[in-house]
């Protein structure tokens, strides 16, 4: 059964205003999770984008040093098991990608190969749209956690953004405990015969 939610991000920082961002997600089945991103560029500013990084690619680091839509995504088999891994996937304006299984963050991570991860990025001067499509193993689990951020603008002038912050005195978007939950969970006699 399709279910579109939608959700606002929230800045970091309440006084920067060149970017809105909007996500709407749908968690079709388990397995298969499709979101898709769009920003606003209010002022017009030009994108901060590089051509260094591989256009068909997961593995660009340092690719979030510029615009980026990026979405964590943690299957739990119980709403409590924040210390599960979970995907961070992120895409930019120009359709590059960089994706990673996160055991600890910045600890323990690891490439998802494996990973079927399809995106598509389309801007023009004032707005940009992202799409995911993702499907691994690990979203075969009942329940999940996650969170959508944003990175934008230039190095002097960075805006972020987050489905949800645990603290807005610490620029973090890898806590686990401030993931919302992202679908219903199985439903009560589900697992009966």
């Amino acid at each position: 059964m399709k279910k579109i939610e939608k959700i606002d991000l929230n800045p970091f920082d309440e006084t920067m205003k060149n970017f809105k961002v909007e996500c709407t997600y749908n968690w079709f089945s388990p397995g298969l999770f499709e979101a898709k991103f769009i920003v606003t560029n209010k002022n017009g500013l030009p994108w901060n984008i590089s051509k260094s990084f591989d256009d068909n690619g997961i593995e660009n680091w340092g690719l979030w040093e510029h615009d980026v839509v990026e979405m964590f995504l943690q299957p739990r088999n119980d709403p409590s098991e924040i210390t599960a891994p979970y995907l961070e996937l992120q895409l930019s304006p120009r359709g590059q990608k960089f994706a990673v299984i996160v055991h600890d963050p910045r600890k323990k991570y690891e490439t998802p190969f494996d990973l079927n991860f399809m995106g598509h990025s389309k801007r023009s001067s004032k707005e940009w749209s992202a799409e995911f499509k993702v499907t691994h193993e690990l979203l075969l689990k009942p329940f999940l956690y996650g969170t959508f951020n944003a990175c934008l603008g230039d190095v002097s002038c960075r805006e972020f953004f987050a489905s949800s912050w645990a603290n807005r005195k610490i620029l973090d978007f890898h806590v686990p405990n401030a993931f919302i939950q992202l679908n219903a969970g199985p439903k009560k006699g589900d697992d009966d015969c």
